[in-house]
């Protein structure tokens, strides 16, 4: 024997002198004596030892891995504290490894872990409710009996463990508590009535994942109790959670949810206002006001609709112009253009605005619409007709209030048309200035179809000079 011995590791000399790195070598050594006897050492040293025990054990190969996790376990009782620290900082797969390695050892090593379920520190308890998931079956009595523990990361692990051995409780109420410690909101929403009370709570959470799916999952449920804190959530400070809110109001049908859908209309969220509309939509709501009617539109990107709706439209359409969603601005700037110079007229109060957010949104507004002038103007044939550059202008849609001449730095005038020739005959101009400022239809939505609207008093959007408002001849 004493042949042998001097190719054993001087284990006790690595213990004294706290060679970690030395230890953690022995723990994976062929020779089963050094294993056990580093195994000793490392449990024996603690804390000290375990980051650069972790950092061994989450990269070896699954040989060496189990070698050394086996000799560890192989310690018994005394490795237990080792094991629990090290289970708290581990990767799953780390903690699966460990549990395998208890496991093996048998009966004794279970029932020498089972106290520190009960242990004051929630930590210690967790990381027992992992080392316990190796035991399959048998750990099922004392991990349900940790779904009771008064700390929810431990009743969570508990559940999340039990689940993996495919168990579930009998009772109903026990199961909607196991499904929401999972956060298996499938599971709860097939519950129906019996996981409303526990979802009312979870719309109250700190966690906004939670609130979320709180609000989806009561939606799909569909029980009138719900309908309080829902519309509550409505206002909800996380835009997330408002938009499942205004979801599940929108899938319930309930009639009293029409009045804080009409509200949420206005929220600052595109997408929260997106979906108060479809949800209002759902609901049979009609609009009790003009303003009401444009902002709901405006949520629902109808274009067509609110150029339709002539004059009444323009004010919301220029706040829409704050949206941050690029698409909305856009849509509400082509429907100013075809709302004509009623539109641009204000377009131009707004640019005036002392507020530079305001001036600015409306110059990008009148930008687009000249751009947009320039582009159908350029893409239509000579026009001879003279009668639709008769009423272009009219002192009506002009006001003098906005009428400014080159010398003031207002807008360019637009020049009066060339007077007929001798003859009757009209005199000769450039090709440019025959061309017509009426666009054409882009289809779409509505958006962009070059047609002014049926009411409200606009006129066609050629019937206006981007370039700013001038003096009517």
């Amino acid at each position: 024997m004493a042949f042998f011995d001097k190719f054993r590791t001087n284990i006790e000399g690595l213990r004294q002198a706290k060679d970690y790195p030395g230890l953690i070598a022995a723990l994976d050594s062929q020779e089963p004596g050094n294993r056990a006897d580093a195994a000793r050492a490392l449990s024996a040293l603690g804390v000290p030892a375990i980051p650069d025990l972790q950092k061994a054990l989450e990269n070896a190969n699954p040989a060496s891995l189990a070698r050394m996790t086996g000799a560890l376990a192989s310690v018994g009782t005394p490795s237990i504290p080792l094991f629990l620290a090290l289970i708290l900082r581990a990767s799953p797969a780390l903690q699966a490894s460990i549990a395998g390695a208890i496991a093996g050892t048998g009966d004794s090593m279970v029932e020498a872990l089972l106290p520190a379920l009960h242990h004051e520190q929630p930590a210690i308890r967790r990381a027992t409710v992992i080392a316990l998931q190796g035991m399959g079956r048998k750990a099922v009595p004392s991990l349900s009996e940790a779904l009771h523990d008064s700390n929810h990361s431990v009743r969570r692990e508990a559940a999340n463990v039990l689940s993996s051995l495919r168990w579930v409780p009998d009772d109903t109420s026990e199961k909607v508590a196991f499904y929401y410690l999972r956060e298996d909101w499938t599971e709860l929403a097939k519950l129906q009535g019996a996981a409303v009370p526990v979802l009312l709570t979870a719309l109250g959470s700190k966690d906004p994942r939670t609130r979320c799916e709180s609000a989806r999952t009561l939606g799909k449920i569909h029980d009138s109790r719900a309908i309080p804190a829902l519309v509550r959530a409505v206002k909800d400070p996380q835009m997330t959670v408002r938009i499942r809110a205004v979801e599940a109001l929108g899938e319930m049908g309930d009639d009293r949810a029409k009045p804080p859908l009409a509200e949420a209309l206005n929220d600052p969220h595109h997408q929260v206002r997106m979906e108060a509309a479809w949800a209002l939509g759902r609901l049979g709501w009609v609009p009790q006001s003009d303003l009401q009617r444009a902002e709901y539109l405006i949520a629902k990107e109808q274009w067509s609709s609110l150029v339709r709706m002539g004059r009444v439209a323009i004010l919301p359409l220029i706040r829409a112009l704050e949206v941050e969603y690029s698409g909305v601005r856009t849509g509400a700037s082509e429907a100013l253009r075809q709302l004509g110079q009623p539109a641009l007229s204000a377009l131009y109060v707004e640019a005036g605005s002392k507020d530079p957010a305001r001036q600015q949104r409306a110059q990008n507004a009148l930008a687009y619409i000249r751009r947009r002038q320039e582009e159908t103007t350029l893409s239509q044939p000579a026009q001879e007709d003279s009668s639709r550059y008769g009423a272009v202008r009219t002192p009506e849609l002009c006001p003098k209030a906005l009428t400014a001449t080159p010398d003031a730095g207002g807008p360019r005038t637009r020049q009066p048309k060339k007077a007929r020739g001798a003859g009757g005959t009209r005199a000769k101009t450039s090709r440019k200035s025959r061309r017509s400022p009426q666009g054409e239809p882009a289809g779409g939505s509505g958006v962009g179809t070059g047609q002014g609207p049926a009411q409200g008093g606009a006129v066609s959007p050629g019937g206006f000079d981007p370039a700013g408002p001038a003096h009517s001849a």
